[in-house]
């Protein structure tokens, strides 16, 4: 579907239950601006990512709640100075974004595969690294183990 009017970016998204994929499709301008609406209508919170050379091709993550929002924004906003009854003006813009995502869902897609092979990039959250392996560990044990201990050292005249 298209969000806006003025731009070629055609919206779809993919559900991953509390979290959704927003896909892009368009040329690089119209996919910026609509980004750009997204964010200020709080219907995205973050960064687009591309996909392709030619940046026709982004994705960006939102949720269902985010993308009522930017619905209800984008109708309620532009509307809301003029306006004499604004009880009127909020049931016509949850009417609006109920109806925007019904026609989302109509563009519901699988963008993202994760039953056939693992999608690194999709889990992952950083490289981890030991700052002592066990060997390290182990010597630093046996190197305790044979050391001599002092025998000065008591507690109630008992040899520590």
């Amino acid at each position: 579907m298209k969000v806006y009017d003025s731009t070629d970016a055609v919206l779809s998204y993919q559900n991953f239950g509390s979290a959704w994929l927003g896909i892009l499709r368009g040329g690089y301008d119209s996919i910026k601006l609509t980004c750009n609406g997204l964010f200020n209508l709080r219907g995205m919170n973050g960064k687009e990512e591309y996909h392709n050379e030619d940046k026709s091709l982004a994705t960006f993550w939102t949720s269902e709640d985010g993308m009522r929002r930017f619905f209800y924004n984008q109708h309620y906003l532009p509307r809301e100075m003029g306006c004499h009854d604004v009880a009127v003006l909020k049931e016509q813009a949850q009417l609006f974004a109920a109806s925007k995502l019904d026609e989302l869902a109509a563009h519901h897609e699988e963008f993202m595969v994760f039953n056939s092979t693992p999608q690194v990039s999709a889990f992952s959250s950083g490289t981890i690294a030991a700052a002592r392996p066990d060997e390290d560990f182990k010597d630093a044990v046996l190197a305790h183990a044979f050391t001599e201990k002092d025998s000065a050292k008591t507690i109630d005249n008992e040899p520590i």
